[in-house]
């Protein structure tokens, strides 16, 4: 099997909705993205990349919506926001940017309280 880089084909990806007024981005699953081809991504996501999936675990505060979509979104957004830059958000082809708040409360709120984690405590996280 071929690993999953993360090239970005397209620096510039178009927002699905209206932007944030905040200047935030957020990287989720393509809605035209296959099923197989963003579980092959999900499980890049939370194992070779590193980023931390332990939410959407059976039993992780976030395992709801249980979809491939939502859970390759919390993933791909995971590692997205450890490493913030256009490039971090493609996988293969099934993630874009967005500019507008995914409305997926697990995910926004499980990231703002590990960022304020990480800056009241930096040394732990």
């Amino acid at each position: 099997m071929t690993p999953i880089t993360n090239p970005n084909p397209n620096p510039n990806p178009t927002p699905t909705t209206s932007p944030s007024s905040s200047g935030a981005s957020w990287c989720v699953a393509s809605q035209s993205a296959p099923q197989t081809a963003l579980q092959v991504a999900l499980d890049y996501a939370c194992g070779y990349g590193g980023a931390d999936c332990s939410a959407i675990q059976p039993s992780g505060s976030c395992y709801n919506p249980s979809t491939i979509r939502d859970h390759a979104s919390f993933a791909f957004n995971a590692y997205y926001q450890k490493n913030p830059v256009p490039n971090s958000c493609n996988f293969a082809g099934t993630a874009v940017i967005t500019s507008t708040n995914p409305s997926k409360l697990c995910l926004l709120f499980h990231y703002a309280i590990l960022t304020m984690l990480h800056d009241t405590f930096p040394q732990k996280f």
